[in-house]
């Protein structure tokens, strides 16, 4: 397949990771836009919504600077809105990996498809609130699936806001990040040397929390799980994107302490499906980052949150069936590890919450889509 004509679009770079394997087997350009805020003046009906352009523009540094560390080589634009464009003149196909708003069909001449970047339980920021995005679940043209968790989440999103979207619009291809661990395409220990991490005998514990918006966890928690787990274990912090600004202070913390064995890795340097290879176990709380870690078959603890953007999923799909709760004011937290390291409990669980999460687990969930997205085009 040709690269000519297929851009990926986002906000954040650690949003375009999701289809890292697809960027290699068909290439293309990476797009964001340049204006910091973008926001839909609410006017019902929906149609009648209109976009305002606010004319602060976004220091893009950073974006491009970590663009080349996690794509090498690749090219890279800008469009100056997001919603309105415009766009490259040979744009075919646009891959989206956020929510951030696409024209319907009739209004543009290429082919949307939407990899969301996450698959989790924080419902989608759309609704009534100015600050939110407006429900236009059916502007895509195709949404890539990994799974039934993620179809049957957006079936009930698109029903609440009254969309009905047709049948060969959701496509089943399974989960892109998981074909490098299931063809067993990873080294551990080159991943472990790639994030500063040495290769001793202390278990690598994998603390990935998401940010407040989802109940995130890592202000909370952070100087209990320094203090304490680094004195028996790595302590290995993987901050939400969102929550880059508060690290420092996570840093500053160890440093004046003099705490060792912590170490800081995020999706903006290297891959989520990288990060978990090397954990023996994994902390979080409402983040997506436990879906992903279901495939590593490890053990979990989950933060105890209490968040109105986390829905409960229904039990067949509920990640927090697979491990043991933490809770910050009562339990000890080198307790909740131990149990965690020598039962077999969750094993089973953790079998079939994967199985009903995810689509195919086969390895070639790139290679489905890649063949989707060629039989797409060929259409056109």
């Amino acid at each position: 397949m040709t690269s000519k004509g297929i851009y990926y679009i986002a906000r954040e770079v650690s949003q375009f990771t999701s289809i890292a394997a697809l960027w290699k087997e068909i290439g293309g350009k990476f797009l964001t836009w340049e204006y910091q805020k973008n926001r839909i003046a609410k006017q019902y009906p929906f149609r009648e919504w209109k976009t305002r352009r606010f004319v602060k523009i976004r220091n893009l540094n950073n974006f491009y600077c970590q663009l080349g560390i996690l794509f090498p080589g690749c090219e890279s634009g800008t469009i100056r809105h997001y919603y309105l464009g415009p766009f490259p003149a040979d744009l075919e196909v646009l891959i989206c990996t956020s929510m951030w708003p696409v024209l319907p069909r009739s209004e543009r001449p290429f082919i949307t498809f939407q990899f969301y970047h996450g698959v989790g339980d924080k419902r989608f920021k759309v609704g009534g609130k100015r600050t939110e995005l407006p429900p236009m679940f059916d502007h895509w043209d195709y949404w890539m699936l990994p799974g039934e968790k993620d179809k049957q989440k957006l079936l009930k999103a698109c029903k609440d806001c009254g969309i009905t979207l047709r049948p060969d619009q959701l496509v089943e291809t399974g989960y892109l990040r998981f074909d490098k661990i299931v063809n067993k395409q990873y080294d551990p220990a080159a991943l472990l040397r790639q994030a500063g991490i040495p290769n001793n005998s202390r278990k690598n514990i994998l603390f990935a929390p998401t940010w407040k918006w989802g109940g995130g966890t890592l202000m909370s928690h952070y100087r209990l799980f320094c203090d304490i787990i680094t004195q028996h274990y790595n302590l290995i912090i993987r901050n939400h994107v969102h929550d880059t600004q508060n690290v420092q202070i996570v840093k500053t913390y160890c440093l004046e302490k003099m705490i060792k064995n912590v170490y800081f890795v995020d999706d903006t340097i290297m891959n989520i499906t990288d990060n978990i290879t090397f954990a023996d176990l994994m902390i979080s709380d409402s983040s997506s980052v436990m879906y992903d870690y279901l495939i590593m078959d490890r053990p979990f603890i989950f933060n105890k949150i209490v968040s109105k953007d986390v829905f409960q999923p229904d039990e067949r799909f509920n990640v927090k069936r697979c491990g043991l709760e933490f809770d910050i004011d009562k339990d000890n937290i080198l307790d909740i590890i131990e149990r965690s390291f020598t039962t077999d409990q969750f094993k089973s669980h953790i079998a079939e919450v994967r199985q009903n999460c995810f689509y195919h687990l086969d390895g070639k969930a790139t290679e489905r889509t890649v063949r989707f997205i060629q039989d797409i085009r060929n259409r056109q």
